[in-house]
C-alpha cells in the first residue's frame, strides 16, 4: 500500500450533530477584524479519536487504486487505531464537518481561509533515513475533491532524518477551501508510525440567523 500512495502522489504533484463519536468538536466565535465580511465568523476545532475504521472512514477520499482487500484492513478498528503499538499497521482517518452549500442549497456557512491539520506521530521502529522502518513512512492528506485518481492534497516524509524508536514528531498542513466543501477530509499514515493525536481547525463565515 506504501507504493500505491507514493505513486498516486506522483500522478497528482479534513459540525453538525449526527457524525458519530469519532471526533470531538468545539466552536469558537471570532470577530470580523480579520476579514471584512458581512457575517459572523467562527473557528471549528475537531479533535480526532475513536472509533476508527469503517465507522469513520469516507472511502471516496482515498485513491481509486485502493482495492476492497486494502479497505477491509483500514475498516478494521482493531488494527486501524490511534496510538497503536504494532508495526506493519497502516492508519487512516476521516474528519467530518459541515460542507457548503448546505443541504437546503443555501451557503449559510462558508470556509474563509482553509483548514489547518495538525498530527502528532510516534516512531514504532527506529532506523536511518529511507530504511524500511518508521524512517521511510509518509503521511498523505486526501480529499475526494483533489484532482486525479490519487486524491492527494499533500504528502510529506514524517522522518526525513531517520527515527529512533519512541521518537515523536508533530506536523501541520494547510488545506485550501476548495478541498473542503464536501464536508470531509482524510489522511493516511504508513505502517511503522503510530498517530498519537490529530486535529483539524476550520474558520468559517456564517450569515446570522441562516445556519441550520
Amino acid at each position: 500500500m506504501k507504493n500505491i500512495l507514493m505513486a498516486a502522489a506522483l500522478l497528482t504533484g479534513l459540525v453538525a450533530t449526527g457524525f458519530g463519536q469519532a471526533q470531538e468538536e468545539r466552536r469558537e466565535d471570532k470577530d470580523n477584524k480579520e476579514h471584512s465580511l458581512p457575517c459572523r465568523q467562527e473557528r471549528l476545532v475537531i479533535k480526532g479519536h475513536g472509533p476508527t475504521g469503517k465507522a469513520n472512514l469516507d472511502h471516496s477520499d482515498f485513491p481509486s487504486s485502493f482495492t476492497p482487500a486494502e479497505f477491509a484492513v483500514l475498516d478494521n478498528p482493531a488494527t486501524n487505531m490511534f496510538n497503536q503499538t504494532a508495526i506493519n499497521q497502516h492508519f487512516a482517518y476521516t474528519f467530518r464537518f459541515p460542507g457548503w452549500p448546505s443541504a437546503n442549497g443555501k451557503e449559510c456557512c462558508r470556509c474563509i481561509d482553509g483548514a489547518t491539520v495538525t498530527i502528532t506521530f510516534k516512531a514504532l521502529q527506529g532506523g536511518p533515513p529511507k530504511s524500511p522502518t518508521s524512517a521511510n513512512d509518509v503521511v498523505t492528506i486526501l480529499s475526494s475533491l483533489a484532482p486525479g485518481p490519487g486524491h492527494v492534497v499533500a504528502n510529506q516524509d514524517i522522518w526525513p532524518n531517520g527515527a529512533t524508536t519512541g521518537q515523536t514528531e508533530t506536523l501541520t498542513f494547510k488545506v485550501p477551501c476548495k478541498f473542503l466543501s464536501n464536508g470531509h477530509l482524510s489522511f493516511f499514515v504508513q505502517d511503522d508510525t503510530a498517530v498519537l493525536s490529530a486535529e483539524l481547525s476550520l474558520s468559517s463565515c456564517c450569515l446570522e440567523g441562516e445556519r441550520k
